[in-house]
């Protein structure tokens, strides 16, 4: 009788057993990442098995040492944006003093990096998604540092003007890439990256409060050229910090082709149309509005945007390349009016 008991007990474990067998091969397929959750099976009452899940959502991409330490230095990239425009402004009176800048063009020392600035962060995000964004963060983050320790060294209000713009461009590339980096590595929905953008989203403010600090006190107590040398130095352990915590890329095996990765047509156009429209909109507010180029360089710079936009378009509905901007977004009338709230706050906040 015990021998008969026995006899069908084994098919139902073999069944269990395929079941099991089944689930551990589909979460395989499915590609299931045992260190970002666990499964904890445990046996109660009759030998039932109890699966414990630990949703994905709430995990860190590594260490929660690390993950602090990334956030905090994609942080201080917009930080170091603002609070390079902000220090500037406060001491623009003795910068003007030492390099013999009239009062009319001393504003060109913050123009000249807002305007390199917002023109090539088109280009800049595109290059990053094409070629890497640490990469790209990481070039930009050295450049900053770089242009930012030369500044007082330049004797010429030309030269410093340049030298500013330059600082821009590095910031151009170093700022969207940082925002990127957590989009990637930050899984999509997460507690941890709605906290890290979070933190980001605070970088800029806090510049533009502790750019007026920075300016007030060593312009005051200091000379002027330390303005740009602390600058310089927080540019370097934000380099250094981003080649220590930030996750490289992961190794692409299949073969891609980069022809055409980039819209080199539609980046130069849309550059030249902003370099153009803000160069004219700065300058008119120092040699007046009724000079005639004014207006004729603000017309020139609306009609190449809308060349943009047209070759934008032509890219995405007509050909395979992807376009720099896919502005059939804008048919969405909600994106549209977030975009055109940001616009006015932003107009707002730097008039």
């Amino acid at each position: 009788m015990k021998e008969a008991s026995k006899g069908p007990v084994e098919p139902r474990k073999q069944a269990y057993s395929s079941h099991e067998g089944q689930h551990s091969r589909f979460v395989e397929i499915q590609g299931f990442d045992h260190d970002r959750a666990t499964h904890d099976v445990e046996k109660q009452g009759h030998g039932a098995p109890m699966e414990q899940v630990v949703s994905v959502s709430s995990a860190l991409p590594m260490s929660k040492p690390r993950t602090i330490a990334l956030v905090l230095t994609l942080t201080g990239a917009a930080f170091l944006n603002t609070l390079s425009v902000q220090a500037c402004v406060i001491i623009l009176p003795a910068i003007g003093r030492d390099l013999s800048i009239p009062a009319a063009r001393q504003q060109w020392i913050v123009s000249a990096y807002s305007l390199t600035f917002g023109c090539f962060l088109l280009l800049w995000g595109r290059l990053a998604d094409v070629y890497g964004k640490r990469l790209i963060f990481m070039y930009g983050s050295c450049w900053v540092c770089i242009t930012t320790l030369i500044c007082p060294f330049v004797p010429s209000e030309i030269g410093f003007d340049v030298l500013r713009g330059l600082q821009g461009l590095g910031a151009a590339a170093n700022v969207p890439t940082a925002i990127g980096i957590i989009g990637v590595t930050f899984a999509p929905g997460s507690k941890a990256k709605t906290y890290a953008i979070a933190t980001y989203s605070a970088g800029a403010p806090l510049g533009s409060v502790f750019g007026n600090f920075l300016g007030g006190l060593v312009g005051e107590y200091a000379s002027w050229k330390w303005v740009f040398w602390i600058l310089a130095i927080l540019a370097a352990l934000v380099t250094v910090a981003g080649q220590l915590v930030i996750p490289l890329p992961r190794i692409n095996t299949e073969p891609k082709s980069l022809k055409g990765a980039v819209d080199w047509i539609g980046g130069m156009i849309v550059t030249i149309a902003l370099m153009l429209l803000l160069f004219a909109l700065t300058q008119g507010n120092i040699t007046g509005w009724a000079v005639f180029w004014i207006p004729l360089i603000i017309v020139i710079s609306v009609l190449m945007l809308g060349a943009f936009v047209y070759w934008q378009l032509y890219l995405e509905k007509k050909t395979t390349r992807k376009p720099l901007l896919k502005v059939t977004i804008f048919k969405d009338v909600r994106i549209s009016a977030s975009f055109f709230a940001m616009a006015m706050f932003f107009a707002c906040k730097s008039n």
